[in-house]
């Protein structure tokens, strides 16, 4: 059984969760998302571990409100995310097939053209091979990382609590 990571996070009122650019206080602010995404990044690198996002708030919220738009959050974040695991995916495909492409056209159809044509042909071949493998191998597993992160924030059990009055 995996160990619940906590991540705290102390509030004066309920309106300090909230973007102070957003009159219907339902986006997050940047700070929050900030912190929690520091706290959960840096400290908890496992990904199969269950999270709990512990609110202290001062005053009393309405925890459900403020649960929902916690979720939102990382919802469409991960909406996002996989937008562009998408466009990544279409690139990749489209640089590897450019790339075969120029590659057969260099080996098979232009045995006429000029030496220096063919060797255009050759390196963008392999400039278009070579850009899709580097996406498939840096800039894809950042992304699928990102998702699964953003998955166990979505995921976290979000528990609010008071402190006693002294």
């Amino acid at each position: 059984m995996s160990e619940v990571k906590e991540i705290k996070l102390k509030i004066h009122e309920e309106n300090d969760l909230y973007s102070d650019y957003d009159p219907d206080r339902m986006l997050l602010s940047e700070d929050v998302v900030s912190y929690f995404m520091r706290n959960f990044l840096h400290k908890h690198r496992r990904l199969r571990e269950k999270f709990l996002i512990h609110i202290i708030s001062d005053t009393p919220v309405n925890e459900t409100r403020v649960k929902e738009c916690i979720r939102a959050y990382f919802a469409q974040d991960m909406e996002d995310t996989n937008y562009l695991v998408r466009r990544l995916t279409a690139k990749e495909i489209g640089l590897a097939l450019a790339g075969a492409i120029l590659l057969s056209i260099w080996l098979f159809v232009v045995p006429k053209a000029s030496d220096f044509k063919l060797e255009i042909l050759c390196i963008m071949g392999w400039v278009g091979i070579w850009e899709a493998t580097e996406i498939f191998l840096t800039e894809r597993p950042e992304l699928i990382m990102m998702k699964k992160n953003l998955a166990n924030m979505q995921n976290a059990e979000i528990v609010i609590t008071y402190p006693e009055s002294e």
